[in-house]
């Protein structure tokens, strides 16, 4: 089979019955099977470990912003080991003869492929737009065996710093934040923020030797250079924001530090069952609460810690849907601060204030039906994610929104994001730095201006 690329990849079915607000963004009938619309079969031009990930993709098995990324790297190691030198050796091909040059157009259309299943995470188009410049750093590289091998160390080494680490020290920067006492809210279910309150709930490890020697700690060797230039002086939030990350102080080891945590969730998929049972399990102390009984609650909350999927340009927050409205009741109602965990390859040069302009939407049968279940059936759900608790209150809901394509009235809309205002975040964790919003340009700007060294 011929290579295809996006521009020759067939216009996939769309939702007949769609939103009219919402007709400018794709949204694809997630009753039919990408693979078999494609027509891909033994031969196809896709590699098996990208049709699954796009399978994964388009029926929303994965969600988190940072499993996203980490299967898209996991399939380009496996590409990248599998990718053979072509062999014709004609002119036509002489070009294609570096690995750089030949891998580059085939690992577009891979991620052309995942984008036909589902619209590609920010975190992904970041990875991919890195992937590219380190592809052109190694065009000069002559031996195939020599870029291969290289490729793969530079993204294991992206990973490794822009996920993993960056992971370790926001949670080893915001737990520092966490004070006796506190309540704190969380939304949906965040890897980094989970990871914030692990680390805050068994303490700092014992360290040796003294701050400014040998023995930094993983914060400060990721430190930008000059941390002053991203911070902005007239923002008061001192109780995050520390003006001289040089003299960022470390507290002494302790065992523990007493808080509790609210988790607050949503439908349909209920994500903050996940993070409920990944903090119990840690022995931290919890409440578990849907959004709409939040305001009942939100009164006792002293701190909001939230993740992101993105943040952007002009400051504003591209978070799991319902991320803005816990942060506004809270705001509103106890006044606590807001932190944003947020690794910076998840900054993203676009910039815009609302959900209309940018979003993506989900399956509409979630809503009825709940996640998709582990059956090829797309009627099928996840068992006990369904919207009812009550069996037959459920059934008789099933029953009746089954069929509700049939509805010429009904339309059933299931955004995926929402937008959070800067107003309402107190400061961004990063692994940079505990940073304002307004800072984001600044960062993308450093990043843009270092290159990758081979």
């Amino acid at each position: 089979a011929h290579a295809q690329t996006r521009s020759h990849l067939p216009s996939r079915k769309q939702e007949a019955h769609r939103v009219h607000l919402f007709k400018h963004l794709r949204e694809a009938d997630k009753r039919n099977d990408v693979i078999g619309v494609l027509g891909l079969g033994k031969h196809s031009p896709i590699h098996p470990c990208f049709l699954a990930l796009g399978v994964t993709f388009d029926e929303g098995r994965v969600w988190g912003a940072n499993d996203c990324c980490l299967g898209f790297l996991a399939a380009c190691e496996t590409l990248i080991r599998t990718h053979e030198q072509p062999k014709d050796d004609s002119a036509a091909t002489m070009d294609q003869s570096l690995f750089a040059r030949n891998f580059g157009s085939t690992l577009q259309r891979h991620v052309e492929f995942l984008d036909y299943c589902r619209p590609l995470a920010v975190t992904i188009r970041n990875t991919y737009q890195f992937i590219k410049q380190a592809l052109n750093q190694l065009d000069s590289i002559s031996d195939w065996e020599e870029s291969r091998t290289q490729l793969l160390s530079i993204i294991h080494e992206y990973q490794s710093t822009a996920i993993y680490l960056a992971r370790e020290a926001i949670a080893e920067r915001a737990s520092e934040s966490i004070r006796p006492g506190e309540c704190i809210c969380t939304f949906g279910c965040s890897s980094v923020v989970a990871r914030v309150l692990e680390r805050a709930w068994v303490g700092l490890e014992s360290r040796t030797g003294q701050f400014a020697g040998e023995d930094l700690n993983l914060a400060e060797r990721l430190t930008l250079r000059d941390s002053k230039s991203i911070e902005d002086p007239e923002r008061d939030t001192t109780r995050f924001l520390h003006k001289n990350e040089s003299q960022y102080k470390v507290p002494h080891p302790k065992s523990r530090v007493p808080f509790s945590v609210l988790v607050v969730d949503s439908r349909p998929r209920f994500e903050g069952r996940k993070m409920l049972a990944r903090l119990t399990k840690a022995g931290i102390p919890c409440e578990y609460t849907h959004i709409a009984a939040l305001p009942m609650l939100a009164h006792k909350v002293s701190l909001a810690i939230f993740g992101a999927d993105a943040l952007l340009n002009n400051g504003y927050v591209l978070a799991h849907i319902g991320t803005a409205q816990a942060a506004n009741l809270i705001s509103a109602i106890s006044h606590a601060p807001t932190l944003v965990c947020a690794e910076t390859y998840k900054f993203w040069e676009r910039a815009h204030s609302d959900a209309f302009e940018y979003n993506e939407i989900g399956d509409p049968d979630d809503i009825w039906r709940g996640p998709r279940g582990s059956m090829a059936d797309p009627n099928v759900g996840v068992p006990g994610y369904g919207p009812m608790w009550s069996p037959a209150a459920e059934s008789d809901l099933l029953h009746n929104l089954r069929d509700w394509r049939k509805n010429p009235k009904l339309r059933l809309l299931n955004l995926v994001y929402d937008v959070l205002p800067p107003e309402l975040v107190t400061a961004v964790v990063t692994e940079k730095g505990i940073l304002p919003t307004t800072s984001v340009p600044v960062v993308l700007r450093v990043k843009q201006a270092t290159s990758i060294t081979l």
